[in-house]
């Protein structure tokens, strides 16, 4: 409670920063208001189209409730914005070829490359589907 009044107050200091907004987020998450922390990231996410924080804490929570379509629609929000990490692309690979999708698991693949994940993770992935590896230009290793 002590955490969401002082996020509440940094909020009422600078209005709709999307830091701030996502901590309050949280904190509603964290005392059992999921719905209520849910839809400040819905508006965060609306408001905020260059960062990942929302959309990711909104496909984490979807995932957690076992919805793996809105997991992936989420993922997939989070993983093209512009300050989202390699990593997030990878994440979006796997999920991506779990669900069959091979063509958009070389463009997660890609895209991940472009932003320098670590080469090793890629072919990890490919390990896993000789096509996706063809697709990437790797040497197929599956098994």
């Amino acid at each position: 409670d002590s955490a969401l009044e002082a996020a509440k107050i940094a909020d009422g200091l600078n209005p709709y920063l999307s830091v701030i907004q996502n901590e309050i987020a949280l904190a509603y998450c964290c005392l059992g208001k999921i719905e209520k922390g849910m839809n400040i990231w819905m508006d965060v996410m609306t408001q905020d189209t260059l960062t990942h924080g929302a959309a990711l804490n909104l496909a984490r929570i979807y995932r957690q409730q076992g919805h793996a379509n809105k997991y992936g629609e989420y993922l997939a929000i989070a993983a093209n914005r512009a300050d989202a990490p390699p990593e997030l692309s990878i994440e979006l690979a796997d999920y991506l070829l779990r669900r069959g999708d091979i063509i958009g698991a070389a463009e997660a693949c890609r895209r991940s490359l472009s932003k320098g994940i670590d080469r090793s993770k890629v072919v990890a992935l490919t390990a896993r589907n000789s096509k996706l590896a063809e697709m990437l230009g790797f040497p197929s290793i599956e098994k």
